[in-house]
């Protein structure tokens, strides 16, 4: 199994750039589909085919796609050596590999849209403020403002940022929310162009992996 998964290594990735390419981002599973046997004293008693299949993985412009390919590879030959304790009895040996499916969507990456709780690995780091807009779908906005007029106490409410919400008014003409990621450069060009913002304003915007790492998505 390790030997064919590195041997897919290369065309995979030539697959998954075509792609990412083309839309930006994509979300995609893997699967590989093999057969184990499982043998008596004399005789092969049961043949089962059986699919290792991934989670999704979010695959972006700036993703590093050995170090993906190093996890989604671990993910397979885990569910690989679990054979044992998935398929009923024992002595199960692998027969054959029979085929390696990459299911690919498109991603639409990140609509700054309503309220999602932290993971708690990035919560626990106390970092982050999480606008708490239960109510609306503007989060986009109230985390610029967060970070343009910061308090001292409940950085999380809406009602400390109401007082500055129509500041950018003239700058999100035309605009909906929840807004778009690819939006965000047209925004910060219009409120600087209307020199809304003293001394200007940059947005950057990142986001995390399956592993809660943090990347920079537009900068």
């Amino acid at each position: 199994m390790n030997e064919f998964l590195d041997i897919m290594r290369k065309p995979t990735f030539g697959l998954l750039k075509k792609w990412i390419r083309l839309h930006s981002g994509i979300k995609a599973n893997f699967c590989v589909t093999a057969t184990y046997e499982r043998e008596g004293h004399t005789e092969i008693i049961q043949t089962d085919p059986m699919h290792l299949q991934t989670e999704n993985y979010v695959f972006l412009l700036e993703s590093n796609l050995n170090e993906m390919y190093n996890n989604i590879t671990n993910r397979i030959i885990e569910r690989h050596e679990d054979m044992e304790d998935s398929l009923e009895g024992s002595q199960w040996v692998l027969i054959s590999i029979d085929s390696f499916r990459i299911n690919i969507n498109r991603y639409d990456p990140l609509r700054a849209g309503s309220f999602i709780e932290l993971p708690k690995i990035l919560a626990s780091k106390k970092a982050i403020i999480n606008i708490n807009n239960e109510n609306d779908n503007k989060f986009y906005l109230w985390s610029i403002l967060a970070g343009l007029f910061p308090v001292d106490k409940d950085a999380q409410r809406i009602t400390k940022y109401k007082k500055h919400e129509h500041i950018f008014d003239k700058a999100l003409e035309g605009m909906e929310f929840s807004m778009k990621v690819q939006n965000n450069n047209i925004f910060v060009s219009r409120v600087n162009k209307l020199n809304l913002i003293e001394g200007g304003l940059s947005v950057n915007i990142y986001h995390h992996n399956n592993q809660y790492k943090i990347y920079p998505l537009s900068v």
